[in-house]
């Protein structure tokens, strides 16, 4: 979302260079009522209805986890006391302010952190591909406001530090010719871009959601449900995005919803994927990467590709791993 205030300051014209910077505004979600008892996670590990939807678990099952992947996380940052992220955080980067750890004063960053990757261990909640490396990248304040410039600087990072996958889980109204450059060149790096659909209540998807080499991804609830802060628009997959519980920046957990916290989901079952191809001597490139998502989704909504489902809800299938690459 845009906040009209700060766009009237976000034109910025010199000598030798021109930037557009746009403020993105990321909206937290409020607090759900859950029926799971997340105050004694400290004690006890849950399985995320999210993460067990998308049926993860039957990968780790067979030694796939995510593991050798790069991850870049493009948010607020994360809280690296979280003891959900003691084995895989990458110190990653604060774009805003380089000499600084990527510290999450805002808290969106840390909670996509943990549906994609929070430890499996026997407290808290465990993330979609908990054996993937993740690399803070803070491009947001602690308001949540970012500057487009401060995007494509990140993702410039990403392109030289060889990351596999960038999750993107926010939303701008309008395109931006620096901001698609960059994303182009990093698609054509071989980076694998995931985003969230804009929470725009049946309006437009946003960018980079709308990017053709992005892959988008709306939000359903427990009962694949459309959430009804889903957009209608260029909507690749639906996944886990109601009732969320994921790691807090005050090392805690929360319960939160919204396309945000869907965009992970897919992430996690792109570094599954990722790490099984490599494994067995596949490319990972997007093309061979949408194919096999496609054959695993479920179909909702009007059959076949629509403006609100999508392909439909990605369900990771057994059968298209076989023995290859699988330790059993």
């Amino acid at each position: 979302m845009f906040n009209g205030k700060k766009i009237a300051a976000a034109v910025i014209i010199s000598i030798l260079f021109f930037f557009i910077s746009v403020v993105i505004y990321f909206k937290q979600f409020h607090l759900n009522e859950s029926s799971i008892d997340i105050t004694n996670l400290d004690s006890e590990q849950i399985m995320p209805w999210g993460v067990s939807s998308i049926n993860a678990p039957a990968l780790w099952a067979r030694g796939i986890t995510g593991k050798g992947i790069k991850i870049g996380i493009m948010d607020s940052g994360i809280y690296f006391g979280h003891p959900e992220f003691s084995r895989n955080l990458k110190q990653g980067i604060n774009i805003l302010n380089p000499s600084e750890l990527p510290l999450d004063d805002f808290g969106h960053g840390t909670f996509v952190a943990g549906v994609i990757a929070a430890n499996n261990n026997n407290y808290g909640v465990v993330g979609a591909s908990f054996g993937a490396e993740i690399y803070p990248i803070k491009v947001l304040d602690k308001d949540g406001f970012g500057r487009i410039n401060d995007i494509v600087e990140g993702i410039e990072w990403c392109i030289q530090n060889d990351i596999n996958i960038i999750n993107m889980s926010f939303a701008i109204n309008e395109d931006n010719e620096s901001f698609h450059s960059a994303i182009k060149k990093a698609t054509e790096a071989g980076i694998i871009i995931v985003a969230s659909a804009s929470n725009s209540y049946g309006g437009e998807v946003g960018y980079p959601a709308s990017y053709d080499e992005v892959i988008s991804v709306t939000s359903v609830n427990k009962k694949m449900e459309i959430d009804k802060k889903a957009p209608r628009g260029k909507v690749d997959f639906s996944a886990p995005g109601v009732d969320i519980i994921s790691t807090s920046s005050n090392g805690d957990y929360s319960n939160l919803s919204g396309n945000s916290y869907a965009a992970p989901h897919i992430t996690g079952i792109i570094a599954l994927l990722m790490e099984y191809r490599k494994n067995i001597g596949m490319p990972n490139d997007r093309s061979n990467l949408l194919n096999e998502i496609k054959k695993m989704t479920r179909d909702l909504g009007n059959k076949g590709l629509d403006k609100t489902y999508g392909n439909g809800f990605v369900i990771l299938n057994e059968d298209h791993f076989p023995n290859g690459g699988i330790k059993r």
